[in-house]
């Protein structure tokens, strides 16, 4: 699917999705964006934001985890330590009909004026975006290059939670074990 098409593919975000950006705030000090404290500030294209504050050492994991091979300082020497920001833009999809939708993030580390584009991450909805970014601060989590890649990733995430689903309900019997 090309990039084009999973743009016409945008949905429009409900209150429903601005509590949910506003209670992932409250995972991360300092954070502010969408549904927050300043407001339920969507974006002229329908998408949500939050900023977290982070530290040097997280900002140098995530960009380590996005496959950087220079440090911050290299990319950066003039960036003024401890003013990194990870910079989270949310866009809602529809996956076709009765298909539940997928979030992708466009994720990008910034200080002052100064921006390193981090990649895409994919997520079922917004609260799993918590877990996602606190890893990518943590242990580097990965991101996706294109939001193709990460359109199809989020995809795969839905049909590996639907069959882990219908296992546990019993509608597929368990594999025998050998």
């Amino acid at each position: 699917m090309s990039t084009n098409e999973i743009a016409t593919k945008q949905k429009q975000v409900k209150p429903s999705d601005l509590r949910n950006c506003g209670w992932l705030q409250t995972r991360f000090p300092e954070s502010f964006g969408s549904g927050g404290i300043s407001g339920p500030e969507i974006g002229d294209d329908g998408h949500l934001w939050i900023k977290i504050p982070i530290s040097d050492r997280a900002a140098a994991t995530a960009l380590k985890g996005a496959g950087f091979q220079k440090s911050i300082q290299e990319l950066f020497p003039d960036a003024e330590p401890g003013k990194w920001q990870l910079h989270a833009i949310f866009r809602k999809y529809s996956r076709g009909f009765f298909k539940a939708t997928i979030w992708i993030s466009e994720v990008q580390l910034t200080a002052a004026r100064k921006q390193i584009f981090l990649g895409y991450i994919g997520a079922t909805n917004l609260r799993h975006f918590a877990r996602d970014l606190r890893q990518m601060m943590e242990i580097g989590y990965p991101t996706f290059g294109t939001i193709t890649d990460a359109y199809s990733g989020a995809a795969f995430i839905f049909r590996r939670l639907k069959l882990r689903r219908t296992r546990k309900a019993g509608a597929h019997p368990a594999p025998r074990p050998r």
